[in-house]
């Protein structure tokens, strides 16, 4: 927010240096620790499900859901427009696997 703001007040001769300024922003982001929390994620989320293969309480629906989640999570959002839908599809098996986890956890306790 605050390159945009310096972008949008810079006399034309700056502008150059902002639109770098962003770019090398975006550069470090799309490498780093966000690439190694959807990897990470994704493993904790194959370990978590396929450890719930051996419950006899949890239904093999609750399983399969963390299964999508993990398979979509695998390919992190900031490598392009294809990457970014994954990501979000993602999301929605997710929420659905710990609503469904949750729930159980919740009758059993």
């Amino acid at each position: 927010m605050t390159l945009r703001r310096h972008y949008y007040e810079a006399i034309p001769s700056d502008v150059n240096i902002y639109i770098s300024a962003g770019e090398s922003l975006l550069a470090g982001y799309t490498c780093t620790s966000y690439v190694a929390y959807y990897m990470l994620g994704a493993l904790s989320i194959f370990l978590f499900s396929f450890a719930t293969f051996k419950s006899t309480k949890l239904h093999k629906h609750v399983r399969k859901w963390g299964l999508f989640s993990g398979i979509f999570m695998l390919i992190p959002a900031s490598f392009g427009i294809v990457e970014m839908i994954f990501s979000l599809f993602s999301f929605i098996p997710w929420c659905v696997f710990v609503f469904l986890l949750g729930k159980k956890f919740e009758t059993v306790s």
